[in-house]
């Protein structure tokens, strides 16, 4: 994908199984990527499991929502220049995600809910501004 973005709310990428039952609205995981951080989260056992979201929509505290979610959430640090093109990979491979940014690799982070055999609708976030020239998918040999 080459995307453009202008500040640190960033653009999400996120994977959304309509037909799975265990997570609201089918959510299973997001790469956000802002101007100053890469965040993963893994939507299908963390905040968006049924469980813990009922339980945030009941009024959970966060500290109570933070512990059940320990583990499936993951902020790295990373520069990335504001208003410039970038090219962005983003690998899944079992229960792991790498992420790539014009051509080097930046991090990965592994969480149980991203082993997900459907992985079929990819749905974008925008909070902030950010453009996106294209968005190409395709499954890699094993």
């Amino acid at each position: 994908s080459r995307i453009k973005i202008f500040d640190d709310k960033g653009l999400g990428f996120n994977i959304i199984d309509h037909n799975y039952e265990g997570s609201h609205f089918g959510h299973i995981c997001q790469v956000k990527l802002g101007t100053d951080a890469v965040n993963f989260r893994d939507g299908k056992t963390g905040q968006f499991k049924n469980e813990i979201h009922k339980l945030k929509k009941q009024g959970a505290s966060k500290k109570e929502i933070g512990k059940l979610i320990k583990g499936t959430k993951y902020k790295f640090k990373h520069d990335l220049s504001a208003d410039e093109w970038h090219d962005v990979s983003i690998y899944f491979k079992d229960d792991t995600i790498k992420l790539f940014v014009d051509d080097e690799y930046i991090t990965e982070f592994a969480s149980e809910g991203f082993d997900h055999d459907t992985k079929q609708t990819l749905a974008l976030s925008v909070w902030g501004k950010a453009q996106i020239d294209y968005v190409k998918v395709w499954e890699l040999d094993q």
